[in-house]
C-alpha cells in the first residue's frame, strides 16, 4: 500500500512539475540542419535590441566574433543603430585578422560606415568599381549620412606578423598570436547566441557549425559570464584598438620588417 502511495505521490509530483512554467531556456541550432538559417536566427536575436528601442528603452548589442565576413549581418548591425540612434548602442569586438581592407572583412566597412564615410566603406567592399555606387545608395538608405556615435567597432591586437622571403612583404602567421577566438553576441546584457559559429559565408554554406542561444532567466548566468569576458576584452589596456590605432600599430610592425629584411623594398 506504502509503495503504490508512494508511485501515485511521484507520478502527481512529476506531472505537477511538468505543468509549472519554465524559466529556462536554451535553444541549439546547426548548419548540418537545412533549414535552421543561421544567419536569420541571429538577426531574430539582434532584433530583440529593435523590440526594446521601439518600446523607448536602452537597448545593446555586443559582439564578440573571431571572422565577420557576412555583408547581411553588419548591414543589420548598422541599421537598427541608425534607426534607434539615441537608444541603441553596438560594439563589435573583432580578431586584428579582420582589420584587413580586403573585401571580405567587415570590421573597416562597419567602422567606416558607422562614421558616415560610405565612399570609403564602400571601396573596400566592393571587388570592382561598378559595385561602388550601389553600395553607397545601399548605405545612404541604411544611415542616412549620419555619424552613428552608439556604433563602435574595436580590434584584439597582437604582433603575428613574420617576414616571407617567398613574397617578400610581411605575412600573418596564426601561430605567433594568441586569437580571439570567440563567437558570440549579447543582446539587451540578457539574451546569449554563442557557438562554433563565425559570422562568415563559410561558416554558414561549408562547415558544419552550431551555435546556441541561451535566453531564460535560469540562463542569465552564463550569458553573465559572456558579458564579464567580452568587458574584459573590450576594455584590456593594451590589446583593444581601434581601426586607427591597429592600422597605426601594423604599419609600424611592417615597417620594421622591412628595414630589417628588405629595405629595399619598399
Amino acid at each position: 500500500m506504502k509503495t503504490k502511495l508512494a508511485t501515485i505521490l511521484s507520478v502527481f509530483s512529476l506531472a505537477l512539475l511538468l505543468a509549472l512554467p519554465s524559466s529556462g531556456r536554451i535553444r541549439s541550432y546547426f548548419t548540418s540542419v537545412e533549414k535552421a538559417g543561421m544567419d536569420d536566427i541571429l538577426i531574430e536575436v539582434m532584433g530583440k535590441a529593435e523590440v526594446r528601442a521601439k518600446a523607448g528603452r536602452e537597448a545593446t548589442i555586443d559582439v564578440l566574433v573571431f571572422s565577420f565576413t557576412t555583408k547581411s549581418l553588419a548591414d543589420e548591425l548598422l541599421r537598427i543603430a541608425a534607426t534607434y540612434p539615441a537608444l541603441v548602442q553596438v560594439r563589435v569586438m573583432l580578431d586584428i585578422t579582420q582589420m584587413s581592407q580586403g573585401q571580405s572583412h567587415k570590421g573597416p566597412y562597419m567602422y567606416y560606415a558607422s562614421i558616415g564615410d560610405y565612399w570609403k566603406a564602400c571601396d573596400i567592399a566592393c571587388k570592382d568599381d561598378e559595385c561602388i555606387p550601389t553600395c553607397i545608395d545601399e548605405l545612404q538608405s541604411i544611415g542616412h549620412g549620419v555619424e552613428l556615435k552608439g556604433f563602435k567597432v574595436r580590434y584584439w591586437f597582437y604582433d603575428a606578423w613574420v617576414w616571407s622571403s617567398s613574397k617578400n612583404m610581411p605575412n600573418y602567421h596564426h601561430s605567433k598570436g594568441k586569437l580571439m577566438h570567440h563567437k558570440a553576441v549579447v543582446v539587451n546584457r540578457q539574451i546569449l547566441a554563442s557557438g562554433s559559429y563565425n559570422w562568415s559565408v563559410t561558416a554558414a554554406k561549408k562547415n558544419y557549425e552550431n551555435f546556441q542561444v541561451f535566453s531564460g532567466t535560469r540562463e542569465q548566468g552564463v550569458v553573465q559570464d559572456f558579458l564579464a569576458e567580452f568587458e574584459a576584452i573590450w576594455n584590456h589596456p593594451e590589446n583593444s584598438v581601434t581601426t586607427q590605432e591597429g592600422q597605426a600599430r601594423k604599419s609600424e610592425i611592417w615597417d620594421a620588417l622591412y628595414e630589417e629584411n628588405c629595405p629595399e623594398c619598399q
